[in-house]
């Protein structure tokens, strides 16, 4: 688990440096920032292990909520959702720095193109096609052996510390347990505008990852 003293003050400064480097007069989110941050230092991982940059491909979950165009009940309940998905395509210039604004562009133009697909989603029918054709994309990507594949799930905005069963509203929450390796969570820090991201890795990725100088400056280590 990855968790800052100061998370809110590290995920802005982290906007911050973001933002200065991309077109525009968008503002990257918190989630967006975070990702690009922890897909970065995967991509240095993934060059110390092989000697080269290896193309990627992230998969982030996205709550299709309010964000389809037809009716889901207020009660539902379940994983009601369909993942953005972002590549990293390796450069041919190996010494070419890889830079935070190539990850964050590439995780904010991957959740854009879902919103604005989800969007058109008017349907059993189109739901059931959209679906389909991300899981498909997914398969054929997981099978391919030049790329490294991550599954991001964010918990972040859920109100999750002020859910009372009648013993109090919990002091802390957690995913309890990752199963799998490259999956990773994030969840909101109780009392902040922070995030805490759990990592799951192989060991000899994790401590690799563990060293990466963004990581550590953003978990102040560094």
């Amino acid at each position: 688990m990855l968790d800052s003293q100061n998370s809110t003050l590290a995920i802005s400064n982290l906007k911050a440096v973001a933002s200065a480097n991309i077109h525009g007069s968008r503002q990257p989110t918190r989630v967006e920032v975070v990702t690009a941050l922890l897909w970065k230092a995967l991509t240095m991982v993934a060059r110390a292990k092989h000697g080269r940059l290896r193309p990627s491909f992230l998969v982030h979950s996205f709550n299709l909520r309010g964000k389809i165009a037809m009716p889901v009940p207020d009660n539902s309940f379940g994983n009601f959702t369909n993942p953005a998905l972002a590549r990293f395509t390796a450069d041919e210039d190996e010494n070419k720095k890889v830079e935070l604004d190539h990850f964050v562009d590439r995780v904010h133009d991957g959740i854009r193109k879902r919103v604005t697909d989800s969007a058109k989603i008017s349907s059993d029918d189109d739901l059931f096609s959209s679906v389909v054709s991300t899981k498909t994309e997914m398969i054929e990507e997981f099978h391919r052996s030049d790329a490294d594949f991550y599954m991001f799930n964010s918990w972040c905005r859920m109100p999750v510390y002020e859910v009372d069963f009648g013993w109090g509203k919990p002091g802390w929450f957690s995913a309890v347990v990752v199963p799998g390796h490259n999956i990773f969570h994030f969840m909101d820090t109780k009392d902040d505008d922070g995030i805490e991201a759990w990592v799951s890795l192989e060991e000899d990725d994790m401590l690799l990852f563990q060293e990466n100088p963004d990581i550590k400056a953003f978990t102040g280590q560094g």
